[in-house]
Parts: structure tokens; sequence; C-alpha cells
């Protein structure tokens, strides 16, 4: 007997993403997913709230299941201007000798979350790397109970743009859809993307999406870089419209169904033909290889020194980019790094434009204890 329906609903550049799962007896069960074309945003802004509401309806109406609708949404932000500060605040307590209770360290991390913050950001999410009790280290143990004079937190603080990421929730709420919490892919991610070692003991996850890849460090389950590049999948797209002559669906389908990010993987078999011309599997192969190595350029460009210095870091591969043949095997040998790809399993193989989705269902699950162990479906 299905518990409870939990939805999460992902606005990428290409495409506005949904996850529907219900809770069965403590696991989680994947009942569906939908996508739709991204319509009414751009660089993670709102340009036409009417579009997006449309948008969004789309996907609600397409994910009801034995007539229940997708009302209760996990939204994950766009991050393309999530910014990572390292803050630390200190507080006398005003209670001593009184110990200190749960209340006190909830306000701490209100508190370190919103210090010094522009006028238009929003903090969502806090990473402590350790409290204080007096002069003492507690690494992230919570200092409640402690009868200190002081006590405090140093800590990674994630923030977003206030108007854009506000802008998301209004459009939502406006459309009497309950918001059950917000989040950001590079969070969400961790669940599906990164094994418990990997997320303690350091992995850099590059998720190629629409308009960009999304690179974010993680070491000792901290999130300590993150950036956005400028050349993603609609670029791939672009080059292949170009090349071939053909419009976004029809490069959509040469890319998904014959592209492979590497010419030496490719055969020179005739695959297809594109305008009563025959095309190789090596034509399409060598365009999409020129465009991947044009977008892993950028990554090289702004983290070069970084990659270097954490050469026994894994890369960990996810997003749309993700399912392009070959692509984790083409950033192996780029880098000289080991790479995964990693996605939940379904029925046809592995897919990966949904990890963000499914990731903050696992993790506001979990959080609740509305599931345990792994999930299903």
């Amino acid at each position: 007997m299905v518990e409870q329906f939990i939805s999460a609903i992902d606005f990428g550049e290409t495409y506005i993403k949904l996850v529907k799962a219900c809770v069965v007896g403590n696991k989680l069960h994947i009942c569906g997913t939908f996508k739709t074309l991204t319509r009414g945003v751009k660089n993670g802004e709102i340009l036409s709230k009417l579009e997006l509401s449309e948008a969004i309806k789309e996907l609600i109406d397409q994910s009801e299941v034995n007539q229940v609708k997708s009302e209760n949404l996990i939204v994950v932000l766009p991050s393309n201007r999530l910014n990572v500060t390292r803050k630390k605040l200190e507080v006398i307590n005003d209670k001593y000798p009184n110990v200190t209770v749960k209340e006190d360290i909830e306000k701490l991390k209100r508190d370190v979350s919103s210090s010094r913050l522009g006028e238009n950001e929003m903090p969502v999410a806090l990473y402590p790397i350790t409290y204080y009790s007096d002069e003492k280290e507690l690494g992230r143990i919570e200092p409640v109970g402690d009868r200190c004079k002081k006590y405090g937190i140093d800590a990674f603080v994630c923030s977003l743009p206030t108007g854009s990421s506000r802008a998301f929730i209004d459009v939502i709420e406006e459309m009497k859809l309950r918001v059950l919490t917000a989040t950001i892919s590079p969070l969400a991610n961790v669940a599906v993307s990164l094994k418990p070692n990997e997320y303690k003991g350091g992995a850099i996850v590059l998720d190629i999406g629409g308009s960009g890849i999304n690179i974010s460090a993680y070491y000792n389950e901290l999130l300590y870089v993150n950036y956005h590049t400028n050349k993603g999948i609609n670029y791939i797209l672009l080059q292949l419209m170009q090349e071939f002559n053909v419009n976004r669906e029809g490069a959509e389908q040469i890319l998904y169904k014959y592209g492979c990010a590497s010419v030496e993987n490719s055969s020179n078999l005739v695959v297809t033909k594109i305008n009563n011309i025959d095309v190789k599997e090596s034509d399409i192969a060598r365009v999409v290889e020129n465009s991947v190595e044009m977008m892993l350029g950028e990554v090289k460009k702004t983290f070069d020194l970084f990659l270097q210095e954490s050469a026994e870091l894994p890369i960990i591969v996810t997003g749309g980019g993700a399912n392009i043949h070959g692509m984790s095997e083409k950033i192996s040998n780029y880098f000289k790094k080991v790479t995964y790809s990693r996605g939940f399993l379904r029925i046809g193989g592995r897919d990966y434009s949904f990890n963000s989705c499914i990731g903050a269902i696992i993790a506001y699950s979990s959080e609740r204890g509305f599931i345990k162990g792994e999930k299903e479906g």
C-alpha cells in the first residue's frame, strides 16, 4: 500500500524534468519520469511566468498516477549562479552555566547562513566543517548539552540570488501546488552520483546539461568547489545542425541514436541517411568528439591546477550529457583520471538526466525517516 507520494521538479536549461516516487514499507519506488522542453526560462532566470506555468502544468498532468497528481513538490533550483563561501561565527552563551539546547544551535546555523550575505542573496545550504565549544573543536558534533561560555561554527554556506530563486517557488505556489523544500543540483546529485566513500574521500562531479557543465568538487562530505561553464549539450546539437543541415529534433535523434564521444570507438559503417546522403557513424562521431573537446577545454582552462592537485580523485559524470555513448571514456582519456557515469536503473537502461530529481527525493525522504536502505524501481 502506497504510504506517500513525493515528486521533484528540476528546472534545466533544455528540459524541465519531473520524477514521481512513492514510499511503500520504508522503500522508495520510482513511479515515473517526465520531461518537457524548457519554456520561459533562460540562464536560470524566468523570462515568462505564463510559459513556465504552462510547462509545469503539462508535467503535472503527465505525472498523474491512479488519479493522484504531483501536488507536493521538491524544487531543484538552477545553480548557474551558486556561491560557496566559508564563514565562521562565535557567540557568547548568555545562559551559562546552563547547557546549550538544540534551539541555540539551530539559531547559530541560521545566523551564520545569513551573515555577510548581499542584499539579493539567499542561503540554500549549510555545510558545517566544525563546531566549537569554548576553545575545543568538535568536528560535526553539535554542542548540544554543553556547559560552555561560548560556542561557534566554521562552515561553508551556499547561496543563490534571491529574486530568481524565489521566483521559481512563487510560480509553483501560484499554481496552488505545495513546495516541500528547495535544493540545488550539486547537493541533490550526491545521493545518486556519489558513493559514501567518494563523498567522504573526495570526488569531482561533472553534471553535463544543456547550457553548460556544472563542476562540483566534494571532500569530507563538503561541497568545496562549484562552477558552471558555458558550453553543454546545446553546443553539440548546434554543431550537428550545421554539419548535417537538420533541425534541433533531428540533431537530438542523431546524437543519442548514432553519436559517440570518440571517433576511435565508432565504425566506418553507414548507419543512416540524412537529406538523402549516406552518413557513417564515424562522420557523426567526429562532430560530436570535436564539440566535446571544446566543452572539456573550458573545464580544463578553469580548473587545470585544481585537477592536477586532485589527481587521485575520481570524476563522476552525470546529467543528460552522460547519456551520450562513450562520454565517460572520453573524459577519462582527456583528463587522465578514473571516470564513472552514475544514474538510476530503469527499464531500457540507465538514464542520467533525472539524477537531480531522484537525489532530491532520496535526501528528503531519508532525512525525514520515510525510507531506509536503497531505493527501488
